[in-house]
């Protein structure tokens, strides 16, 4: 299977995420599909790699941006506001059709797609991954309250990677951020008695150092 024949059939079996008001890109190996407003932005995507005449196709993501939180990060990071993004989910493996071929490494899916019927197969599971999981995704966190509402649960589980995305490595700027916007006293309670002491004690660790200096720049860009 050539390149714009892999391409093509993709784009036909995912039409619906453009009837839905997402926007088509491809750039180099990457397809995603975007949908912005004044205040949030929307992205489903994935890659692929060519081995021969078979597609592996990995990443598949949803994710959303809440602008008044990513807007801190551009100032310090640089870049396009439409390359950042909040939160995010992962599909499952449990609507992959049988007759697809995958493997699952991790928290990722790979599937192996060779000719138009395979693309047919990922095309049914892209569209059932967003009708069961991303549009109820979207909805749970309509808005950036419902994001505060759960960042207790996440640090008590210490599992704020499974929501906030780690583009950048900025999971817990995010997760600062939110909890900085909406003055969470118990979240930000952690960060001034645990967290930045932590970060300070440790700057030998250049990790750490560069992780406070961060921090520090969000403070002082506010």
């Amino acid at each position: 299977m050539e390149r714009e024949q892999f391409i093509n059939g993709v784009k036909s079996e995912c039409q619906f995420l453009e009837q839905e008001g997402y926007a088509f890109n491809q750039v180099e190996t990457n397809i995603f599909y975007t949908k912005n407003t004044t205040d949030e932005g929307y992205r489903i995507s994935f890659s692929w790699v060519e081995y021969g005449d078979n597609f592996h196709v990995m990443g598949l993501i949803a994710k959303k941006r809440f602008n008044i939180v990513e807007r801190h990060l551009q100032k310090i990071s640089g870049g396009v506001l439409e390359d950042y993004y909040t939160i995010y989910i992962n599909p499952s493996s449990g609507h992959i059709p049988a007759e697809l071929r995958f493997e699952i490494t991790e928290n990722n899916i790979r599937f192996i797609l060779s000719d138009e019927n395979e693309i047919r197969l990922f095309g049914f599971f892209a569209r059932e991954f967003y009708k069961t999981k991303v549009v109820e995704f979207y909805s749970n966190f309509s808005d950036l309250s419902k994001v505060d509402e759960r960042l207790e649960e996440l640090l008590e589980t210490k599992k704020i990677q499974t929501l906030f995305t780690s583009d950048n490595n900025a999971a817990i700027l995010k997760f600062y951020l939110v909890s900085f916007i909406f003055d969470n006293k118990k979240i930000l309670d952690f960060f001034d008695k645990t967290y930045f002491p932590y970060l300070n004690d440790n700057l030998s660790n250049e990790i750490n150092k560069i992780e406070l200096e961060r921090f520090n720049k969000i403070l002082k860009n506010w």
